[in-house]
């Protein structure tokens, strides 16, 4: 709903705009319609942005109480205003405001939500990247979905090159082949904390496989 009456305002804005001879005060009009569209324009990237980040099951959104009626009201007194001729500074100011606290709060909701979907595999990359076939591209995998968590996407292909390297992450640590026990092994080796009861037999195959035996260090604590 609320997306169709930003379009349907939207599509206001850029018809007053280039009707501007026909307004009292043309230039502050003119003014106050390129704020006002811009602001449009970015809402609409904003739930453009939301869209696709739901499509790709990162992020199921939800806007508050508080946004979304301010968001209708604002929008409503500037398609007033538009039918008079007139749209005056505060209104402007006011969906830009909204504008901004809006994608703030999307972005807040994407971070959470990018860091619950990516984190198990950005951590298996990190514990078995150097084991597996390309660890350059299991590091740029890790910097891609670090990267992705910091904020909310700029474009909708970003949104997807997020959600496509955690698929490729992931895929990346399933064909290695690690089961459980090896991968107990190199979280405790990786934490200081593994010892010779856990090198199994199944473990000792793996590190013979691997060529490690030379870089296994044993120490007292």
């Amino acid at each position: 709903m609320l997306k169709d009456v930003l379009k349907n305002t939207r599509q206001q804005l850029e018809v007053h705009y280039k009707t501007q001879n026909r307004v009292r005060d043309n230039n502050q009009f003119k003014i106050n319609l390129a704020k006002g569209l811009g602001a449009a324009s970015a809402l609409d990237t904003t739930f453009d942005l939301l869209s696709e980040a739901k499509q790709q099951k990162v992020l199921h959104p939800s806007i508050s109480p508080d946004v979304r009626n301010g968001l209708l009201t604002t929008i409503s007194n500037l398609q007033g205003q538009l039918r008079e001729g007139y749209l005056g500074d505060s209104d402007v100011r006011e969906i830009w405001t909204l504008s901004a606290t809006f994608k703030n709060e999307i972005t807040a909701q994407w971070k959470m939500a990018a860091t619950l979907k990516s984190e198990q595999v950005t951590s298996s990359l990190c514990l078995l990247g150097r084991f597996l076939k390309d660890p350059a591209q299991a590091a740029a995998l890790v910097s891609k979905l670090d990267t992705g968590t910091q904020g909310l996407p700029v474009s909708v292909s970003q949104i997807k090159a997020f959600t496509q390297a955690v698929v490729q992450g992931q895929q990346m640590v399933d064909g290695a082949g690690f089961d459980d026990e090896i991968k107990t092994f190199l979280k405790k080796v990786t934490n200081n904390r593994a010892t010779l009861t856990d090198i199994t037999p199944k473990v000792q195959g793996w590190i013979q496989k691997q060529n490690l035996e030379g870089r296994i260090k044993v120490s007292f604590f």
